[in-house]
């Protein structure tokens, strides 16, 4: 049988950066669900008042957050494998985090941003760290965000390889604690879900994150907090569909009173944030963005950099401790009505769209004219690429050509790179049309085609054509 461990770190209270509100609560309730009851193996907690670990060794280790104790306890506890191939590991993080020369860190208590390589860990580190355990479904929760006023970069970008990698908000966006819910939005989220799912047995990852794609704008716009919207890196792609998430071994879960008091003002107000939420959908498996910031968080907006040719510039001393109510970030928290940054414009746009995608398959055309094309639609992992199939009429002889396309999703609108077309798709999503016909979905094969492949297992903009020599004797 499976064994299930998890690592919980939360920390509100920081030597040089700003206090949060709630990280450490949320690391907290985390570890109880955890414990209490998904009846996870081993959990280790660390915070301010966490008792210390006893490693099998006779190894003590103290749990107060810092950059020593993290450390110690990573290269101690993950010096060999084991765990066997089908365990779980979990890592949850609530807490700052900071992108300095391109590499994403998380900030222990006593992180300093301006010696950021010596009092922070690296989040590519800490990946590999967890990949000695021998387990191969390792998941990390980040609930981390950062501000709009950082000067030298954008925020988190670099996704680690090898792990599944769920972050609070998505690029250029920030990640807020809510008062009225004791919790961020996205903590919250995530037990509200975990804490449900004992109804689907079967739950993995990828309804996880579709629930908290969904969930967490609705609660930022239901408390007058700007768009945030998760984001995930997952690696290996079939993850999101293979790793089951915690189980809840409690037969029936009494719904919080919170939650019942959210659901009835749902009701109340005509179902209006209920409406906002179905239309909320995931954010794709994000690039590297560029340069240095600091942030409580993960967020970026920047496109992806070659880390060889980053500047090295420091990030700004942090301000002294603020208000702690207002989002996690390691700065001057910025105001709830700032305006986004253009990318994170263009990142909430493809949030909010993304589940009006056409369904993936084979197309026919409406329109006779274009009885010897076809359209197919492929989808991997958030991914969604086209292929255009133009073959001779059935009464001659001829070349077919073959055209592959990554989409794109921006201003609330879905482009075929190829041509900048916009698809307009159907509320059915199985009907769209482009600038030559519309198209029907017929079936959910599609052709065996190196180039969708190629599309789909790419991350940028994917533009291919191939032809063929056909013979046509129907």
């Amino acid at each position: 049988m499976a064994s299930n461990w998890a690592i919980t770190i939360g920390i509100s209270q920081y030597k040089r950066l700003q206090s949060l509100q709630y990280a450490q609560q949320d690391a907290k309730l985390i570890r109880d669900f955890l414990v209490q009851d998904a009846k996870f193996d081993q959990v280790y907690y660390f915070s301010d008042d966490s008792p210390a670990v006893v490693l099998d060794a006779g190894i003590t280790i103290p749990t107060q957050p810092t950059v020593s104790h993290l450390r110690q306890f990573l290269e101690v506890r993950f010096a060999e494998p084991f765990l066997k191939p089908e365990d779980s590991l979990w890592f949850f993080f609530s807490g700052h985090g900071l992108q300095y020369a391109n590499w994403d860190y998380l900030m222990p208590c006593d992180g300093d941003p301006e010696i950021v390589e010596e009092t922070a860990l690296q989040i590519d580190y800490i990946a590999e760290c967890l990949k000695r355990s021998g387990a191969t479904n390792i998941v990390l929760v980040l609930d981390a965000c950062h501000t709009e006023e950082q000067k030298f970069g954008q925020g988190f970008g670099t996704d680690p390889q090898g792990v599944t990698t769920i972050f609070s908000s998505g690029f250029g966006e920030t990640s807020y604690e809510i008062e009225a819910l004791q919790h961020s939005s996205f903590t919250y989220a995530l037990l509200e879900k975990l804490r449900t799912q004992n109804r689907n047995k079967s739950a993995t990852l990828g309804h996880l994150y579709r629930y908290l794609c969904k969930r967490v704008p609705q609660l930022n716009r239901q408390y007058g907090k700007p768009a945030q919207v998760p984001r995930i890196s997952v690696d290996p792609a079939i993850a999101l569909e293979t790793i089951p998430i915690p189980q809840s071994t409690t037969p029936h879960q009494k719904i919080p009173f919170v939650e019942l008091a959210v659901g009835i003002l749902v009701l109340i107000t005509g179902g209006v944030g209920y409406s906002w939420y179905q239309q909320s959908v995931p954010s794709s498996v994000s690039s590297k963005p560029a340069a240095a910031s600091l942030n409580h968080s993960k967020v970026s907006s920047s496109p992806r950099v070659d880390r060889s040719k980053a500047n090295t510039v420091k990030p700004s001393p942090a301000p002294k401790v603020g208000n702690p109510n207002s989002n996690r970030q390691g700065a001057k928290p910025a105001a709830a009505g700032s305006p986004n940054q253009p990318d994170a414009s263009k990142q909430n746009a493809a949030a909010a769209i993304y589940g009006k995608a056409p369904r993936p398959g084979k197309y026919q055309a409406k329109n006779a004219y274009f009885d010897t094309s076809g359209r197919e639609i492929g989808s991997n992992q958030g991914r969604f690429c086209i292929r255009i199939i133009n073959t001779p009429p059935a009464s001659s002889a001829g070349y077919q050509q073959e055209i592959v396309s990554s989409l794109s999703f921006h201003n609330d609108q879905i482009y075929l790179d190829a041509t900048l077309n916009v698809l307009q798709v159907n509320s059915t999503n199985t009907e769209f049309e482009d600038s030559e016909g519309i198209w029907q979905w017929a079936e959910s094969k599609i052709g065996n085609s190196k180039l969708m492949a190629e599309c789909l297992a790419s991350r940028g903009s994917y533009i291919r054509q191939a032809k063929s020599r056909v013979t046509n004797e129907q």
